[in-house]
């Protein structure tokens, strides 16, 4: 059993929460299976937040995709103004 254990919401002490729960009338192994519990919730609430880091990774994807977009974009109006211009000079 850990002593405590810290997050950016909350700290919380498992020893002395299954401690409280044991002397509140639970059976000592269902009190520190509990606060392993809620410590296993805490972690895996705050290991699936997003930081800053994923943030930057994310809108730097975003924007290279955009720039990929645009370019694609580009090439097929020229390439659609080229065939029209083709067709024109085809058909005239």
């Amino acid at each position: 059993m850990t002593i405590a254990t810290m997050s950016p919401f909350f700290i919380i002490d498992t020893l002395q929460f299954s401690k409280r729960l044991h002397k509140a009338g639970l059976d000592q192994k269902v009190a520190e299976e509990l606060a392993e519990a809620i410590k296993d919730t805490q972690n895996q609430t705050v290991e699936g937040l997003a930081t800053k880091q994923d943030l930057k990774i994310l809108e730097q994807k975003i924007d290279m995709l955009e720039h990929k977009l645009v370019t694609k974009m580009f090439l097929m109006m020229t390439v659609a103004v080229a065939v029209i211009a083709w067709l024109d000079k085809v058909i005239n």
